[in-house]
């Protein structure tokens, strides 16, 4: 769904009406308006290996604007807009969409989330391309996420288009688990795209499954050494990935088949430094095809290095410049990374909260008041009887 800049406005004062219209609660929670914005610039240098990838440049920005309001402690909703901007397009200036969501929190480092769904989902690049965090930052459907001391969950299933009789559905359903003790981690990773219907002409059914499980251990030298030599951390971890195709008769799916291969990485953070070096292998000297995953993985194997550095220029705004060097059929590619991201969080009306807290706290205990008094009474009038 395709708006412009001029539907936010309306967006706002639906929202508006919503939140003062909605009953006050004992601890009323205060009106916020949140914004992140990522200004990037992602160049995709790859010469030489058109049979696998061709070079681009992405450059522009995601800004994520929306009135977050606290309807009790465990419940609050979120109306807004997702604006993608693409520099150097003159023909299109911005494409977007709404963002409206519900999220349920039963408790700390739990969230159920129906509308608009948060799509950092920490999947290998194999299996869901973090570009599409610049290129299609936007799903919708429902999420469950969980984030524990030992335990981190999200699952997740986004609508992609709707069935007609002309095009087929499009859906999407993720997961990532991950166990972590004592610096070691185990996770299982799924992503599974549908095409189908029972309605449409546009071709046959296609589902492709991509899964992954993984191992590693991750060192955190204590607090003294960490003074001592600026390492934060080190470690290590591998993969084992999968992916089935299973398109019908009637499908054009020309690349369908179903693949293995193991990806592993070596990392460290160094003096606020990320640094990497991962190597994939496909079995049977084939790569992978997955529909959201990275295109490299459809090479039979490359080795890569990478480092990243973010700086944090106040509490809010940081920068972050990172470079990749991948060697993949005796070439060398290069990927060059800079952005800036703004995460803001500002409380409107907090005047009006504070006074309104104050008056259903003093309106419920002078009910509070009165049933004791009708209880007092009570007993009295039993007494002499």
């Amino acid at each position: 769904m395709k708006i412009t800049e001029s539907s936010f406005p309306i967006a706002a004062a639906a929202f508006m009406a919503l939140f003062f219209t909605l009953p006050p609660t004992v601890q009323a929670k205060p009106f916020h308006f949140v914004i992140d914005q990522n200004i990037f610039f992602k160049n995709l240098e790859f010469n030489d290996i058109s049979t696998i990838a061709d070079g681009e440049t992405l450059t522009g920005s995601v800004l994520k604007p929306r009135f977050r309001f606290g309807i009790n402690e465990q419940l609050d909703t979120e109306i807004g807009g997702v604006v993608r901007l693409n520099f150097g397009e003159d023909s299109r200036r911005s494409e977007g969409d709404p963002l409206v969501s519900i999220h349920y929190k039963p408790r700390p480092g739990f969230r159920l989330t129906g509308g608009t769904l948060d799509t950092n989902h920490h999947l290998l690049d194999a299996i869901y391309n973090d570009d599409l965090e610049l290129t299609d930052p936007n799903e919708q459907g429902f999420q469950f996420q969980a984030r524990t001391r030992h335990w981190t969950q999200d699952a997740w299933i986004d609508w992609e288009q709707q069935e007609r009789f002309s095009f087929a559905e499009k859906l999407t359903l993720g997961n990532y688990t991950q166990i972590r003790k004592d610096g070691f981690m185990a996770d299982f990773q799924m992503l599974w795209i549908h095409f189908g219907g029972q309605q449409n002409t546009a071709g046959g059914v296609i589902d492709n499954l991509s899964l992954a499980l993984g191992t590693g251990y991750t060192l955190f030298p204590s607090k003294t050494r960490r003074s001592e030599n600026n390492l934060q951390n080190l470690g290590f971890s591998i993969h084992l990935l999968a992916t089935f195709d299973d398109p019908n008769a009637g499908s054009s799916f020309a690349d369908a088949r179903d693949n293995k291969g193991v990806l592993g990485k070596l990392f460290a953070r160094l003096h606020d430094t990320d640094f990497y070096l991962l190597a994939w292998s496909g079995e049977d000297n084939l790569g992978i095809r997955t529909q959201k995953g990275d295109i490299f993985y459809k090479s039979e194997h490359f080795i890569e290095a990478g480092i990243q550095k973010t700086w944090w220029l106040s509490e809010e705004v940081s920068l972050n410049i990172g470079f990749q060097l991948t060697k993949m059929r005796d070439q060398f590619v290069h990927t060059d990374i800079i952005s800036f991201k703004w995460h803001g969080n500002y409380a409107l009306f907090p005047k009006y909260f504070e006074t309104l807290t104050q008056k259903e706290n003093a309106r419920r205990e002078k009910r509070r008041d009165l049933s004791r008094i009708k209880r007092s009474r009570q007993h009295q009038g039993q007494g002499r009887r």
